[in-house]
C-alpha cells in the first residue's frame, strides 16, 4: 500500500474504534512522512486507549515540529482532560480538577473542550458533601446554554442544556444573587416550560428578592405539579411563616415531612418547624423536632449548627418562663420519629376531606395498588408505601384523602390517595 492507502485504512480502523490496530498503521505513515494530522490521530488513539504516557510522548514530538498547529494543541487539551481531569472527578478532587481545567482550556483553544471541562468542574463542585455553589456558578458562567444540546439523547432525566439552566440558576440562588437567579430560571422556562426545578428557583428567587406575594403564589402553584417533592411543601411553609400565616405553615411542614421517608433530608426544615411551633406556643412539638434533629446528626457524625442550638435554647427558655419542665424524649431515633410522625398525620388531616374504600389489586411484587371507593366512582391510585402495613391486603377497609396526580401511561391528570389509615367504617 502507498502512504495514502495506509492512512485511509488507519482512518477506517479509528472510526471503527479499533484504536490499537489503527496506531500501527498511523505510525507506519508517520515514519514515512511526518504529517501533522497523522501524529494527531496517533495521540487521539493512544488517548482513547488510556495510554497517556505514549500519547504524551508523541505530543511532545508533534509540538516541537508543529508548535502552532491548532489541532495538535486541541489534542493536548483533551489529553489533559482524559488523563488528569477525569480521575480528579472520580476522586472529587476539585482543586486538582480546576488546576488542570484552566491548563487544558488555555492550551486547547477548543470550544467543545471548554464546555466539557466547565460542565465537569460544576459536576464535581455539586457532588461534594457541601456543594460549592460559588464554583458551580463561576464555571457554568463560562459557557452559554447555546453551547449545549436541548435533546436528551436517550437520557431519561434531562438534557445538558436543561441541566445548565437548572444548576446555574440554583447556584446563583445559593450565593444570594436572586435577581440573576430568577432571570436565568425564567429564560430556561421559555425552553423547558414545565421544569419543576426552574419553576421552584424562580419562585424562591422572587420571594428572597423581596416579592413575598409573588413567591408565595408561584410556589403554591407547584403543589399541583406532577413532579413535586416534599421540598415544595417545605418551601411554601417557610414563605407562609414569613408572611405570618403560622397555622398554614405548620400544616405544610407536616405535609412535607410525610412526603419523604428519609428524616435526614429534613434536618434544616425541622428547625424551621420548631420556630413556627414555638411562636404558636406548641412547645412540646417544637422540642421534639429539635431533639430528633440532634439524634440524627449525632448518629451520622454531623456537626450541630448554631441555628439548631439557638432554637433549642429559645424553646427551653419558653418552657422555663411558663414554669414547665422540659420534656424527656426517647433516645431511639425510630421511636422519636414515629412520635413526630403521629403529630404530622394528625395535623395534616385537619383540613382534608376524608373518604372510605377498600384496597384492590394489591400485589406484593408491585409498589402500588388501588382503592375502590365505597360510594362509587373511579378507583384511586395509591402507592404501597402509603398503605399501613396492617391494611396491605385486598379487601382491607381504609380511610383516605386524595390529591391531584399525574398518570404517565394515559398522559393525563389523575388522583392519588394520601394519608391512608386502616378503618372499620363502611361510610365516609
Amino acid at each position: 500500500m502507498n502512504i495514502q492507502e495506509i492512512i485511509s485504512s488507519a482512518d477506517d480502523l479509528r472510526k471503527a474504534e479499533r484504536y490499537a490496530d489503527a496506531i500501527g498503521l498511523y505510525q507506519q505513515a508517520w515514519e514515512s512522512e511526518k504529517q501533522p494530522f497523522v501524529v494527531r490521530n496517533i495521540i487521539f488513539c493512544y488517548r482513547k486507549l488510556k495510554l497517556f504516557q505514549e500519547a504524551e510522548s508523541f505530543l511532545l514530538e508533534a509540538q516541537r515540529l508543529y508548535p502552532n498547529d491548532k489541532y495538535i494543541q486541541s489534542e493536548a487539551g483533551w489529553l489533559i482532560y482524559d488523563a488528569e481531569i477525569k480521575p480528579a472527578k472520580e476522586n472529587r478532587d476539585i482543586g486538582k480538577a480546576i488546576y488542570f481545567a484552566n491548563k487544558a482550556i488555555a492550551i486547547g483553544e477548543n470550544q467543545l473542550l471548554a464546555v466539557r471541562t466547565s460542565i465537569t468542574i460544576a459536576q464535581i463542585a455539586k457532588s461534594l458533601a457541601n456543594p460549592n455553589w460559588a464554583k458551580i456558578a463561576e464555571w457554568l458562567e463560562k459557557i452559554s446554554s447555546d453551547d449545549l444540546s436541548p435533546e436528551k439523547n436517550g437520557k431519561t432525566y434531562m438534557s445538558e442544556r436543561e441541566w445548565w439552566y437548572v444548576n446555574y440558576s440554583r447556584s446563583l440562588f445559593e450565593i444570594n444573587d436572586y435577581i440573576r437567579s430568577r432571570e436565568v430560571a425564567l429564560s430556561g422556562l421559555k425552553q423547558f416550560p414545565d421544569e419543576i426545578h426552574l419553576l421552584r428557583t424562580a419562585g424562591l428567587a422572587a420571594y428572597k428578592s423581596g416579592d413575598l406575594s409573588l413567591g408565595e403564589i408561584e410556589i403554591e402553584q407547584l403543589l399541583n405539579h406532577r413532579e413535586k417533592g416534599w421540598y415544595v411543601y417545605s418551601d411554601l411553609a417557610e414563605i407562609k411563616a414569613d408572611a405570618g400565616k403560622l397555622e398554614e405553615s405548620l400544616g405544610l411542614f407536616c405535609e412535607a415531612f410525610l412526603e419523604s421517608n428519609n428524616d435526614s433530608f429534613k434536618l434544616k426544615a425541622f428547625v424551621s418547624f420548631a420556630a413556627v411551633a414555638l411562636q404558636l406556643n406548641r412547645l412540646e412539638d417544637a422540642a421534639a423536632h429539635i431533639e430528633l434533629a440532634k439524634l440524627i446528626r449525632s448518629k451520622e457524625g454531623w456537626n450541630v449548627p448554631t441555628e439548631l442550638l439557638n432554637m433549642e435554647l429559645a424553646i427551653k427558655a419558653a418552657f422555663s418562663k411558663q414554669h414547665i419542665d422540659y420534656p424527656t424524649f426517647p433516645t431511639c431515633i425510630t421511636t422519636l420519629s414515629n412520635h413526630c410522625k403521629s403529630m404530622w398525620e394528625k395535623e395534616s388531616l385537619q383540613n382534608l376531606e376524608r373518604h372510605v374504600g377498600y384496597i384492590d389489586r394489591f400485589d406484593k411484587s408491585k409498589n402500588y395498588a388501588f382503592i375502590t371507593p365505597t360510594q362509587g366512582g373511579d378507583d384511586v391510585y395509591v402507592q404501597r408505601r402509603d398503605i399501613p402495613q396492617a391494611c396491605q391486603f385486598n379487601g382491607a377497609m381504609v380511610e383516605y384523602s386524595t390529591e391531584r396526580s399525574y398518570d404517565p401511561k394515559r398522559n393525563r391528570e389523575s388522583q392519588r390517595a394520601i394519608r391512608v389509615l386502616c378503618s372499620k367504617s363502611s361510610s365516609s
